[in-house]
Parts: structure tokens; sequence; C-alpha cells
């Protein structure tokens, strides 16, 4: 019974085990995957924090690399602004899904060196774009020839096509083939346009190239238009040569900056995309060893069931091989048990058969001539006589049952039949005493009370005798039943308890194995579970990391956000300035239009006007219906004379600028006005005599005509300003 006490506990100890296993495989389990979910809310957050630092340091690259000076130009830089920032959208789209992607395919390297190519010519081009705008910058401060203009023109149409080229292959590169061939459509035929344009022009200059002069005004007029254009073109050859070295400055200027920009902005992103290699690399380790060890311990744990499920199997097969052993065992003994017990029921029944014969006796010794029961008691003799036969054969039975040796089966069997039998009989004795009693009351009025104690008392000895007698020979009969027993379990016990030995031993040793083997489990899954916890304790250290590394990226995301703001106040102001800057230049242009208006009225009076010999006056007066002005007042004044207007006359627009130290709005202007109009009076006197210029020009400028004092007529030019010192 120890063995079976030890296998009954074994069976408890398994299930505990299986209990402790699995709460600790579920605990852990929830943290793996708390673990994971963070990590997973993390590296979302790294993406958006790297996504938006990246627009913001490309915003302040073009911020700080784009000199604001026109409005045409802010609104270009404006559009590639937009386009950039969708680009980079584009760009760090890709890079996320790129960085997905790194675990699943293989060509995942490519893409790599492809964004990375698409963003260093995305920075070449900024860069381009960026020169180009300094160049416009610096072009379009400078005074506007013609020339000059149509360097602007195609210096803006240089622009346009590069711009035009870089967002082709930008398009080409991320949006398809299909839409790149439609814009280059588009794109030529604004191309032909422009080409048939410049055709006509050309023809129209070849036209009036190859028209002949009918007049010598016109072959003048052509001969001036010709000088004009030598000086243009070499003011325009001038031109160049600075906007090369400004180019050249600019380009040096602007490559350094923005090549230290750019080293600044690559370090950040070799930085960041550092980092996020190595976050990305630790990721994954602890992914693979987190699946690793939940394979591992999702296989362990399969294997336990296993074991456990043939374990339980095992001890409900021995079990209940036990219980049949038990129950083998225990039917030896219970046989002899029930028929100890049977034994001393059939005594019990004896001792009651016996009063009721007695009884029976009693009644039949009194007179029954005149009692209505009669015919009763003879059916209760009748009946006592069958159970006296029935008793004897019983009898007879045991004896027989104990001297016989005893098998299992055939006394299981005697068994049975006298219980049924025993049941019976109990049966009958309660009706023959229900039956003895109503006698007794029937006849007790006619018999004698003291014959019937004396002979009940008799009866009383007698039985008692029997009973002595009978209790000496249960006595014997019990002592040979036990020697038999003793003498049959002898000879059973040497092969069943061998086997029953055998057997015991088989699973005492499979216990003994399955002990040994649980506790291995038991201590490779203690080691799990503290691999799993120092797994656990690292992945909260990568936590806190990348939140450090969250709270220095925003700590990065406000100073790029303050200098943002700072660089939108100045350029705020910068656009103020150009705004008055304009009203300026617009108030200039209105003044310069204005002289121009009232030199081609006054060039239009010299035609139209007859010219008068000159009056005998005193220098340096004249006479003027006005009154006497000096000519050395009209020579002094901050505007050149109105001659000069005929042949250059920015010039006149950069001395009047020179003399009133850049600002054009004031009181000084009125009276160049002033000045203006006192010069045309005289002019228009017979005194003052106008020249052409038709031999040579000024050796400091080509001008048309001069004024001079006493001058006798058209046969003498003289210039007024730069030739003569007086």
């Amino acid at each position: 019974m120890s063995d079976l006490e030890e296998i009954g506990d074994m069976s408890n100890f398994d299930a505990w085990l299986e209990k402790d296993f699995l709460s600790k495989i579920s605990r852990l389990e929830t943290e793996c995957e708390d673990a994971r979910e963070k990590i997973k809310t993390l590296d979302k957050d790294l993406r958006k924090k790297t996504i938006e630092c990246d627009i913001l340091r490309a915003k302040v690259g073009k911020l700080e690399t784009v000199p604001s000076n026109n409005a045409a130009s802010n609104e270009k830089i404006e559009n590639l602004e937009k386009e950039l920032k969708r680009k980079t959208m584009e760009l760090d789209i890709l890079r996320s899904k790129l960085s997905n992607s790194e675990t699943k395919t293989e060509g995942s390297n490519d893409l790599v060196e492809r964004v990375k190519q698409l963003e260093k010519e995305l920075k070449k081009r900024i860069i381009e774009n960026g020169i180009l705008r300094g160049k416009l910058t610096d072009i379009e401060t400078e005074p506007p020839t013609p020339e000059a203009q149509e360097k602007l023109d195609e210096l803006v149409r240089g622009l346009q096509r590069t711009e035009s080229v870089v967002m082709k292959e930008k398009i080409k590169e991320l949006e398809g083939d299909h839409e790149a061939s439609e814009r280059t459509g588009e794109l030529e035929r604004e191309l032909k346009k422009k080409s048939i344009e410049s055709d006509i022009l050309r023809s129209k200059l070849k036209q009036f190239e190859n028209s002949p002069g009918s007049n010598t005004d016109s072959n003048d007029r052509i001969r001036e238009l010709e000088k004009q254009v030598r000086k243009y073109q070499i003011e325009a050859d001038i031109l160049r040569g600075k906007v090369t070295s400004m180019e050249s400055d600019a380009a040096n200027r602007d490559e350094d900056e923005s090549n230290d920009k750019i080293e600044e902005l690559e370090k950040g992103l070799q930085r960041s995309t550092t980092e996020g290699n190595m976050l990305r690399a630790k990721m994954r380790m602890f992914e693979t060893d987190a699946t690793a060890a939940h394979d591992s311990s999702s296989e362990k744990i399969e294997e336990l069931k296993r074991g456990l499920k043939k374990s339980t199997t095992e001890s409900h097969i021995l079990r209940s091989k036990l219980s049949e052993m038990e129950n083998k065992q225990t039917a030896s003994g219970a046989s002899s048990y029930k028929i100890e017990n049977l034994e001393q029921e059939l005594k019990k029944k004896v001792i009651e058969n016996d009063i009721l014969r007695s009884k029976v006796e009693q009644l039949e010794r009194v007179p029954l001539a005149d009692s209505p029961a009669n015919a009763k008691v003879e059916e209760l003799q009748k009946e006592v006589r069958k159970l006296k036969i029935e008793n004897d054969i019983l009898r007879s039975k045991l004896n027989t049952a104990e001297e016989e040796p005893s098998d299992s089966q055939e006394s299981t069997d005697r068994i049975s039949e006298l219980e049924n039998s025993l049941k019976k009989r109990s049966i009958e004795t309660d009706i023959l005493r229900a039956k003895v009693v109503q006698l007794e009351c029937e006849l007790s009025p006619s018999k004698n009370f003291n014959e019937r104690i004396e002979d009940l008392e008799s009866e009383m000895k007698k039985k008692l005798l029997e009973n002595d007698i009978l209790k000496s020979k249960v006595s014997q009969l019990e002592s040979e039943v036990l020697k038999h027993q003793f003498e049959g379990n002898k000879k059973g016990e040497t092969q069943e308890i061998k086997k029953l030995k055998e057997k015991h031993e088989e699973v005492l040793t499979k216990a003994k194995e399955l002990l040994f083997e649980r506790t291995k489990t038991v201590k490779t899954q203690e080691m799990q579970i503290k691999a799993l916890q120092n797994q656990i304790e690292n992945i909260k250290e990568v936590v806190t990391i990348t939140k450090d590394m969250l709270n220095i990226r925003n700590m990065e995301h406000e100073q790029l956000q303050t200098r943002f703001e700072n660089i939108d106040t100045r350029m705020q102001a910068e656009r103020e300035q150009q705004t008055l800057l304009e009203k300026k230049l617009a108030a200039s242009l209105k003044a310069y239009n204005d002289l121009k208006d009232e030199y081609t009225k006054q060039v239009e009076l010299f035609k139209a006007a007859p010219i008068p010999k000159p009056s005998s006056l005193t220098p340096p007066f004249h006479a003027h219906p006005l009154g006497t002005v000096p000519l050395l007042q009209l020579r002094k004044s901050p505007l050149r004379p109105l001659a000069l207007l005929a042949g250059h006359p920015e010039n006149l627009h950069r001395k009047d600028r020179t003399h009133q130290g850049g600002s054009r709005a004031g009181p000084e202007r009125s009276k160049v006005t002033e000045a203006v109009a006192m010069a045309t009076a005289t002019l228009a006197t017979p005194g003052w005599w106008p020249t052409i210029n038709t031999r040579t020009s000024c050796e400091r400028g080509g001008h048309g005509f001069a004024l001079k004092e006493d001058s006798p007529g058209p046969e003498e030019p003289h210039c007024c300003c730069c030739c003569n010192p007086s």
C-alpha cells in the first residue's frame, strides 16, 4: 500500500507542476507581448520625428541658401519648396517602406542605394538652383540694359529649363515614363513656340537692316544706333566679366556654405540612420530571441503536455491494475469475512427457530378441541417441519463448504446462494413470528400460566446446552477455516505474488524515471525563465534608451522650430524692404518717364522752330523772356544738360542718383525739375543755339549736341560738360 500512496502523491505533484508551468509561461508571454507593443510604438514615434526633422532641416537649408529679392523669384522658390516638400515626403515614405521590406525581401539593398542616389541628386539640384537664384538676384540689382535684360531672360529660361529638366528626371524616376513623356511633349511644344518667335524677331531685324535709308536723318540715326550698339556691346562685355566674377565669388561662397550645411545634414542623417539601424538591429535580435524562446518554450510546453498525458494515462492504467490486484487480494479475505458473517446470521436464525419450535411444542400440548385455531396450528406445524428440514440442509451445505478447499469463484457463488437463502429465511421467520403472536393471543385464556413457565424453563435449559455445543462446534470450524485459508494462501502466493512484485517494481522504475525527467525539465524551464527575465530587463533598458533618444529628437525639433521662426521673421523684414524698394523704383520710373516725355517734346520743338542768328549779349548772361539766367548755374546743376538724354539717358539717372545720395524723393527732385523747365525756356529763345555733334563723340561718353556761350552758329560743335573744363 505504500507504493500506491507514493503513486497518488506523484499524480498530485504532476498536476501542481502543470499549473505552475502554465502560469509562468502565460506571464512571460504577456510580458513579451507588452514589450513588443512598446517597441512598435517607439519605432512609429521615431519614424515620425525623423520625418519632421528632415522636413524642417530641408526648409532651413532652403531658406538660408535662397536670397529673397524679387517677387517672381519668391514665387518660384515657393513652388520649388512645395515640390521639394512633396518629394521629401515621398522619400520618407520610401524610407519607411524600405525599412519594413528589409526583413522581407533580399533586393532591398538596391532600393536603399537608389534612394541614396536620389537624395544626392536632389541635394545637387538644390545647390544648383540656389546658385542660379543668386545669379538672378545679383544681375537684377544692376542697371537694366537691353542686353542685360536679354541675358536675364535667358538665365530665367535656363532656370526654367533646368527646373523642368530636374522635375522631368524626378517624375521619370518616381512617377513613370508615361507622365514624363507627356510633359516632355508639352515642353517641346513650348520650345517650338519660342523658336518660332525668335525666328520672327530675327526676320524683322533683317528686314530693318536691308531696308534702304531714304533720308540723311535716318542714316544719322542708324549711325547713332550703331554707335550705341557698340557701346552697349562694350558695356555688356564689362557686365559679363563682372557677372562671371560675381558668379564665381557667389558660387564659391554658396558652395562653401552649401557644402557646410550639406555636411551637417549628412552627418545628422548618418547619425539618425546609424541610430535607426542600431535600434532596428537590436529590435531584430530581441525579436529573434523572443521568437526562439517562445518557440522553444512552446515546443517544451507541448512536450511536457504530451509527457503529462502519457503519465496520466499510465497512472490511470496502473491505478486500474492496482485496484484489480487489490480486489483479487481482498477477494479471498472478503469471502472468509462473508462466510463468518453468514455463519453468525445462521446461528442467530437457528436460535430463533429453536425458540419458535419450543413455542409451537407448547402450543401443541394445549388441548385444541374447542379452539378455533386448530387448522392454523396444523399449518404452522407443517411450516416448522419444512423449516427444520431446510435448516438441516443448510447446515449440511455449510459443513461441506467448510470441509472442501475454498476456491475464489466457487466460494463467491456459494456465498451469493447462502445470502439469498438467508434473506428468504429471514422473511419466513418474520411471518412465523407474526403468526405465533396471533396464536398466543388466541390461546392464552385456555392455558395455565404455571405450566407454561415450567415448560419454558425446561426448554430454555435444553436450548442453552445446545447453544454451548454449537458454540464449541463453531470455534472448531473457525480454527479449521483459518488453517485452510493459510494453506491456500501459501499455495497461491508463489506465482501471483511474484507477478505482482515484478509489476510493482516496473511501476516504481518508471515512476523514478519520470521524476528524474520532470526534475530536469523543471531546471531547464527555470533557466529559461531566468533568461527571459534577463531579456525583459534588456528590453526595458532599450526602451529607456529610445525614450532618451526621443527626448533628444524633441529638443532638436524645438530648436529647429525656433530657427525656422527666426528665419520667417527675417523673411518678413526683407519682404517689407523689398516692397519699399519696389515703391521707390516705381516712383523713379515715373520720374524717368516724365523726363523722357519732356525730352521728346523739346526735340520736336527744336525740329519745328527756325534757326535765328545769335544776338550780341555779353556772357555769361543771355536774354530770356523770363529773365537772365546764368549759364554756370545750368552747368553746375545736379542734372546734366538735356542734350545728354539723346546719347545715354541712363547716365542721367545714374548722375542724379549719385548727386542725391541714392534717394530719389524729396525737395531736391523738385529743384531738378525746375532747373529742367528753366533750361527748356532758355532753349526756346533765339540766343541759344543747339548743335548736333556729327563728327566725333565725347571722350568720356557720346553726347548728341551741346550748348556754348556766344556760339556763332551750328558750325562749331562743342561739348558742355566733359571736354571744356570751364
